[in-house]
Order: C-alpha cells, then structure tokens, then sequence
C-alpha cells in the first residue's frame, strides 16, 4: 500500500497528538481523559487504514492482518 500526502498528513497529527499525551503523562504523572481519546482516535485510524482485524472477533485480543484472521 502506497500512502498518499493526506495519509502522511494524517498520520504527522497522529504522531503529534501521541507526543502530547506522552508528554502530559510524562509531565503530570497521570492521564487525562482526552489523552485516552486521542490514543483511541489513533488506533482507529490505523486500524481502518490498514484494515487490521481481530483474529477471532475479540476486542481484547491483538489485531491481525485482515488475510490472517478467521472469516
């Protein structure tokens, strides 16, 4: 998959939000509920992006190229 500029784009503000939440924890010693968000909002957008599944159907497990997971 070849990423175009606004992919690129994309993932300069993703990098950057990340490197603000990292800071705050890094700052404060805690997390902040839009530091969550942000996190979130980042792994949605790769996840999509890449289309990445979960192996089984389980949230909670590590995803998994879309051609390794079970149909």
């Amino acid at each position: 998959m070849k990423l175009d500029k606004q992919n690129i784009k994309e993932f300069l503000k993703i990098h950057n939000k990340l490197k603000i939440a990292i800071q705050n924890i890094d700052e404060t010693k805690d997390l902040y509920l839009t530091d969550i968000r942000e996190i979130e909002n980042a792994m949605f957008y790769i996840r999509h992006l890449f289309d990445f599944k979960s192996p089984d159907g389980d949230y909670y497990v590590d995803y998994v190229l879309k051609e390794d997971a079970k149909e």
